[in-house]
């Protein structure tokens, strides 16, 4: 299955059924002006590759809520990144 679904409309939206990883190919198949959210679960991405996607701007940008490891270490690459909104796992409200 093809996670990356596009739409009449011109955007792109990830369906992941399950506990997974989304690869590297997924987010180079995003239009260079997307924007990545997730609300989900922090192991849904490859978060090495989504700093890379981020930094090397495959894309626009991405918006989280959630992360591998709660809270989001200070150290992070995740902190140093300005095309990265974070949120601190409270989308549900």
């Amino acid at each position: 299955m093809n996670p990356l679904i596009r739409q009449p409309s011109g955007r792109h939206f990830l369906q992941i059924p399950g506990p997974t990883n989304v690869p590297d190919r997924v987010l180079r198949a995003m239009k260079r002006g997307g924007v990545l959210v997730n609300l989900g679960r922090g192991p849904t991405l490859v978060e090495a590759d989504l700093v890379r996607a981020l930094r090397e701007h495959w894309i626009r940008g991405a918006a989280l809520d959630v992360f591998d490891t709660e809270p989001l270490p200070p150290q992070h690459p995740y902190w140093a990144l300005d095309n990265l909104l974070l949120s601190p796992h409270c989308a549900d409200y």
